[in-house]
């Protein structure tokens, strides 16, 4: 039987919840936001549009594993099953494993790969990792840039792009997923400069080389990161910086949390 929110999940959510306008950090520390109780799942919607028509949508469901070790480190372990339906109607689904590093001074992905294929970390860049999600001291204001691949959302790309990434700390914030509420949630902006290889579809139906202007707002609450997310890409045609090509705008949020405390965990061999 799966419960709604595990009973030790739900006092850490009752420990902090005051006004919106009043928040303030739980913890200076990153790993405060990305330590997930294994065990823990929830289900992620997402919506993706380009020049404001529908291309695709996906539906994530993801569960919180024990954590495991790679290279001497001691990392987050995350297991997740997409699948994304295009407008057209096909679908892809894939599930794929996420390690997430998280202490006091940093928290970053460290490496993925597809389920049952060993990590690749072919893409780590700084400090040994793929993605800086947060570093200390996370608080209002705070701001770091690092480069970092990313995947755009247009779906003429099928590459991990270069960017100069930067990343501040707009504020906190409460959430509410269904009847819970998810307080001291961190705001991230993130804005970036992305140089694809591959050409896009421009709103006038001719391709081009681009370069990608990306803004994206993070909320990442304690025990549940990436709650919601916004993310708006512009392309401009590489010929001519001024003149836009094709616009592509992302949105998900958590729709549901679940602890399910009797099932197994998948990382796990189960009994015949």
């Amino acid at each position: 039987m799966k419960l709604k929110l595990s009973i030790t999940v739900l006092l850490l959510l009752a420990l902090a919840v005051t006004p919106q306008a009043s928040e303030r950090p739980r913890s200076e520390r990153p790993d405060t936001y990305f330590t997930i109780e294994p065990g823990l799942e929830f289900t992620t919607a997402s919506d993706v549009k380009r020049d404001g028509q529908t291309v695709s949508t996906r539906t994530s469901v993801t569960r919180a594993l024990s954590p495991v070790e790679i290279d001497g480190l001691l990392l987050q372990h995350r297991r997740s099953k997409s699948t994304r339906t295009s407008r057209e109607g096909s679908s892809f689904t894939g599930s794929y494993d996420y390690y997430q590093l998280a202490n006091e001074e940093m928290s970053c992905t460290y490496a993925y790969g597809a389920t049952g294929e060993e990590p690749s970390r072919a893409f780590q860049y700084v400090d040994h990792c793929l993605y800086i999600d947060l570093k200390a001291p996370v608080r209002v204001g705070a701001t770091w840039k690092h480069e970092s691949p990313l995947f755009l959302y247009n779906p003429d790309l099928y590459e991990m792009a270069p960017s100069k990434m930067t990343s501040t700390v707009q504020g906190f914030e409460s959430v509410t997923v269904g009847d819970v509420e998810f307080s001291n949630c961190v705001v991230l902006h993130e804005h970036a400069l992305v140089n694809p290889a591959g050409k896009v579809t421009c709103t006038n139906g001719d391709q081009s080389l681009t370069d990608v202007k990306l803004e994206r707002y993070r909320w990442l609450c304690p025990g549940l990161p990436d709650i919601k997310e916004t993310t708006t890409e512009l392309y401009f045609r590489r010929s001519n910086p001024d003149e836009l090509c094709t616009t592509m705008t992302a949105k998900a949020s958590v729709t549901e949390v679940v602890a399910p405390e009797s099932a197994p965990d998948p990382a796990l061999p189960q009994e015949k």
